[in-house]
């Protein structure tokens, strides 16, 4: 096999563990898995040739590790925290998940990835305490509700 296509499996491998650790809902396994995505990075980055520009892995690492950090610390110190933490985590890459599956047209897909983004904001509506900041996650909110709506509507008539 190919070094290179190793380096890109290893790489789409910690690619894998990141997404997974960003969309898991109990926060300590969260951190496992951000751990564990550092540990895979570490060996990828450990594996590049010095010579070659990684300035993208290097920074995934580092916005890895700064997540990790954050969650580890918050966890310990305000648990309510660390859950709000990992909850606009959870909604920013439910909801790019979402739009993507809905400009692909997977609407079935589209419409679940919706559904557990909306429940993600209104745990995040909960947990927020700024009145400016409630409001512009209702109005995100309103928005992705809406779309799931008008998706569930056309997937009805079509179905």
């Amino acid at each position: 096999m190919h070094s290179g296509s190793i380096l890109s499996d290893a790489l789409a491998a910690a690619q894998w563990t990141i997404e997974t650790a960003d969309l898991q809902q109990q926060i300590d396994q969260a951190v496992l898995l951000y751990q564990s995505a550092l540990e895979q990075l570490n060996s990828y980055i450990g594996q590049l040739d010095p010579a070659v520009s990684n300035s993208q892995v290097v920074q995934q690492f580092k916005e890895v590790l700064t997540r990790a950090e954050t969650l580890k610390r918050l966890r310990t110190d305000d648990p309510a925290a660390a859950e709000y933490f990992h909850s606009k985590t959870r909604a920013r890459v439910l909801a790019e998940k979402a739009v993507a599956a809905d400009l692909q047209c997977q609407v079935a897909q589209a419409l679940k990835l919706y559904f557990q983004l909306l429940e993600v904001l209104n745990k995040c509506h909960q947990l927020e305490t700024e009145p400016e900041v409630k409001a512009a996650i209702m109005a995100r909110f309103q928005v992705y509700l809406e779309r799931a709506e008008m998706l569930r509507r056309a997937e009805q008539q079509t179905g």
